[in-house]
């Protein structure tokens, strides 16, 4: 465990039969980068301290880790997932540092948090192939450091965009021309 101390990067993929993650994982002071793929069997790890360094998390076709999210977090990429991940957590909203929040290929994701609101710093928001996402937060609206948002496949959002959404001078022009967010272009806005 000595060696690894002063790891900034790991890669933990294809461990279908890995449960937990260990607990020596929030001894690793200075990982700045994780990425967990393909570990179907993942679960949250309550004994894993939070990685204070940590400034990338992408989860690719894995079980939730959002335990070890930290407030240092910059990127975090949520990207299918082979659980049934019907809504994400509202810790969410306590990544104060977060810029990129990508979240793509949940098929059962329901909602996503009003915790979103508190993501203070966030710039890009990516959210896609969600098929049973049924709307959008109204406080993606209030989201005042947000330059780029896109929206892709999201088949269950039946109705226009919320008001609050629509009136931000900040966002994509589709979202102020009330258009169904499933016909969203991907946008950008200049900053």
């Amino acid at each position: 465990m000595r060696s690894l101390v002063s790891l900034r990067t790991l890669k933990i993929s294809s461990c279908s039969a890995l449960c937990m993650l260990p607990e020596w994982l929030g001894e690793l002071r200075y990982l700045e980068s994780m990425v967990i793929s393909e570990c179907g069997s993942l679960r949250p790890a309550p004994s894993v301290q939070p990685l204070r360094a940590l400034k990338e998390l992408r989860i690719i076709q894995s079980g939730w880790v959002g335990d070890l999210c930290s407030p240092s977090l910059t990127n975090l990429q949520i990207l299918g997932s082979s659980r049934d991940v019907h809504q994400l957590p509202e810790c969410l909203g306590e990544l104060g540092s977060l810029q990129m929040l990508r979240i793509k290929e949940l098929p059962r994701l329901n909602s996503l948090p009003q915790s979103l609101g508190y993501l203070t710093s966030l710039q890009k928001l990516e959210i896609g192939y969600c098929d049973a996402l049924g709307q959008i937060p109204d406080c993606v609206g209030e989201l005042r450091s947000l330059r780029v948002f896109k929206i892709l496949c999201l088949r269950s959002l039946t109705c226009d965009v919320p008001s609050p959404i629509i009136g931000a001078p900040h966002l994509p022009p589709g979202a102020r021309n009330n258009r169904l967010p499933g016909t969203w272009p991907t946008a950008r806005i200049a900053g």
